[in-house]
């Protein structure tokens, strides 16, 4: 779903489309796609800016769909899942 997304829309729009955007489809506002007190701790930790260009939007996208190469750290409720970091 990123990689179709990253040819038409920028990396902060994808970014925003996969977290605030969605929290507001689903009535979620504040409690998801945000880190702020009183939201949910659900988190993926990845290397790199993906707001920094197609190139690192690219690796953390890679990233992301190939397991093997794997978040740096998955927080869900506040617990760690994974924690490479």
């Amino acid at each position: 779903e990123f990689a179709l997304r990253a040819a038409a829309l920028s990396p902060v729009e994808i970014l925003q489309g996969a977290t605030s955007i969605a929290a507001d489809l689903l009535r979620q506002t504040g409690k998801i796609g945000v880190i702020a007190p009183g939201a949910f701790a659900d988190l993926v930790v990845v290397d790199g800016d993906p707001t920094q260009g197609p190139a690192p939007l690219a690796a953390i996208l890679e990233m992301l769909t190939a397991p093997e190469k794997g978040p740096l750290a998955v927080m869900k409720q506040g617990r760690f899942y994974l924690n490479r970091l």
